[in-house]
């Protein structure tokens, strides 16, 4: 495989695994109170720690997290392309950086 198609594979795959922040965002507004968009990110103990702590903060766990959602995305976004670049064997700044 040439390297242009390695970095068009390795590119595909990244806007396929990639978190979105709309759906992040839809999920705080929704089950945010019991930790949905963590769960959706990956920070499974995280979230259960808020689905089960949820009714002894009345809310401002949930309220405080928003804060914390977008730099938590670019985080878990620029975490799953290093992932992938390394199993492409490409070094995490070549071919397409995501825009964060």
């Amino acid at each position: 495989m040439s390297e242009q198609a390695r970095l068009h594979a390795m590119n595909a795959e990244y806007e396929s695994a990639k978190k979105s922040p709309v759906v992040a965002w839809v999920l705080w507004i929704f089950t945010g109170g019991i930790g949905g968009h963590r769960y959706y990110l990956g920070d499974i103990g995280y979230a259960i720690a808020m689905t089960l702590l949820a009714w002894m903060t009345f809310g401002l766990w949930w309220l405080v997290d928003a804060f914390f959602i977008d730099r938590r995305i670019r985080q878990r976004n620029r975490e799953i392309y290093a992932e992938i670049a390394y199993r492409y064997g490409v070094s995490h700044t070549a071919g397409f950086p995501p825009v964060f």
